[in-house]
């Protein structure tokens, strides 16, 4: 999704490259000053029911990016931006934390850097199959109007990973995570 936002900001609403990147600002910021309550949150909710309803949530931001277009104001844009930027701080946080948290001391330094390596290749399969999508979608549609329903349909498209990912979570057990919460 982050790589599709400043491609749509830019060539279907026209926004310059510096407006484009400035509207991603709010995806990091709404992310840092969430992790102050990810740990309240979590204490309070766990694990598996924190993750899925970020999940859930982060589809509805991804679907509601499909209705965005040249007339969406810019309000609407930054809180869009930012529900989706809250949704993957918890999400990321948790699921950091879970993957992590069984690993001794010794082993908790190999164990982050291969997550971030999985993480890394994830995100670069994710731009690529977007970018796949986008371009298949650009070809069922006119020249006139099929850029930015391109760019909806990749949206939606996008929006069943998202699906995916809360089936994949269904399968922790309610007590996952547990032994990192303060108050389980």
């Amino acid at each position: 999704v982050p790589f599709l936002l400043p491609l749509m900001f830019q060539l279907s609403f026209g926004y310059s490259a510096e407006m484009s990147g400035w509207l991603l600002a709010p995806i990091a910021l709404i992310s840092v000053i969430l992790k102050i309550l990810i740990g309240r949150i979590l204490n309070r909710w766990g694990y598996k029911t924190t993750l899925i309803s970020s999940a859930l949530l982060m589809a509805g931001s991804v679907i509601s990016m499909a209705w965005l277009d040249k007339q969406s104001s810019l309000t609407w844009i930054i809180c869009n931006l930012m529900w989706y930027g809250a949704c993957m701080s918890i999400i990321f946080t948790s699921i950091n934390t879970l993957t992590v948290g069984d690993l001794s001391k010794q082993q908790a330094g190999t164990g982050s850097t291969v997550l971030s390596i999985v993480q890394q290749v994830g995100i670069g399969f994710g731009i690529a199959i977007s970018s796949i999508i986008l371009n298949l979608y650009r070809h069922f549609f006119s020249e006139s109007d099929g850029l930015q329903r391109a760019f909806s349909y990749t949206f939606l498209t996008s929006s069943l990973f998202a699906i995916a990912l809360v089936w994949s979570l269904m399968k922790l057990h309610k007590n996952d995570g547990d032994h990192l919460r303060k108050n389980p």
